[in-house]
């Protein structure tokens, strides 16, 4: 009988900020062996030498994938490689994990999608916020009925100074879109996982640039999509704005009680007991650095002894989808249906 295997190759595509740490963090890990990065800048190579042997490095992921044929790869290109690069890595027999969003465009992450179909190879997209501790915690909470029947999703992430300004990410070519596609993924992801995925069905959004004068993408958008069985989410991202700090929030509402995580202020949980309300501020870690490597266990684990993924990318095609309906909508002055996923 053969022996199970117990570990993956990888190879990394795309050695900006996450693809260094990426590079750095998996020989720590089990379940990884590094073998290569690829990216076509030399200051990138410069930094991953610090980790990787010359013969490991190259200026085309496609050399690399035709040269050291990984198990696996990940992926952290500026958002328009996304598609080609997990295409190509899987035709060539790789298995993938990929930074969010899963793509530019709806087009392209559907053919990411048939791609895995035809080839068989696994696909995931890295949602970090879904393997913080206290994220974790907090769904193992809904799914008890905490909340109740949930009804309402309100999620925010907005900023006073731009992290991105004169960076690719302001370039629609390379990303898609500004922060909608950038921060809005990650908090509509997360709330839409805690409260088990409804369905998104129609769309009404605004966005544009209104205080960045760099680039071709908005700084600001707001949406509101209605969910199947009467619910809503709504979402405003904002990359320059006036205000006091920072705000990240993702804030559900439900027939029994209420969450509202807070970047700066932590979780807390509303209800009601014995009809007096009541708070319930459990402290949480989120441990940002070690969702990291629990998102990338998880993709071992599903690769190497089929362990479910927590991102199903059925579900990673619906929030494409919704990021490009608000677009649409934006461009379109109306509400329009989601699009097709």
């Amino acid at each position: 009988m053969a022996k199970q295997k117990k570990q993956l190759s990888i190879g990394v595509i795309g050695l900006g900020g996450i693809g260094q740490g990426t590079i750095r963090l998996c020989p720590q890990l089990d379940y990884f062996n590094l073998v290569a990065g690829a990216d076509p800048s030399p200051k990138a190579l410069d930094q991953a030498a610090e980790v990787l042997a010359p013969e490991a490095l190259f200026t085309d992921y496609r050399t690399m994938l035709q040269e050291v044929a990984p198990d696996m790869v990940f992926i952290a290109t500026p958002n328009a490689f996304h598609a080609p690069a997990a295409i190509a890595a899987m035709e060539a027999g790789c298995d993938v994990m990929c930074e969010k969003p899963m793509a530019d465009s709806l087009a392209a992450a559907k053919r990411i999608h048939q791609a895995s179909l035809k080839t068989g190879k696994k696909f995931m997209i890295g949602q970090n916020q879904r393997f913080r501790l206290d994220t974790a915690w907090l769904r193992a909470r809904i799914e008890e009925g905490v909340l109740g029947e949930i009804y309402a999703l309100h999620t925010r992430w907005l900023r006073r100074h731009p992290y991105t300004e004169g960076m690719w990410f302001r370039e629609k070519a390379l990303s898609g879109g500004g922060p909608l596609i950038d921060l809005g993924v990650h908090v509509m992801d997360m709330a839409l996982w805690l409260a088990g995925f409804p369905e998104p069905q129609r769309i009404c959004a605004q966005a544009g640039q209104r205080l960045i004068a760099s680039g071709d993408v908005e700084d600001w958008a707001f949406a509101m999509v209605r969910l199947a069985g009467g619910g809503t989410l709504t979402c405003e991202v904002m990359e320059k704005g006036f205000i006091d700090q920072e705000v990240i929030q993702v804030e559900i509402r439900g027939t029994k009680g209420g969450v509202m995580i807070d970047g700066n202020a932590g979780t807390t949980i509303f209800s009601t007991q014995e009809g007096a309300p009541v708070d319930l501020k459990p402290r949480l870690d989120p441990d940002h650095g070690g969702a990291r490597e629990r998102e990338l266990n998880n993709f071992a684990e599903w690769v190497l002894f089929d362990k479910a993924p927590r991102v199903p990318v059925e579900q990673s095609l619906q929030i494409q989808a919704i990021l490009e309906g608000v677009y649409r909508s934006a461009q379109q002055g109306k509400e329009i249906a989601v699009p097709a996923w």
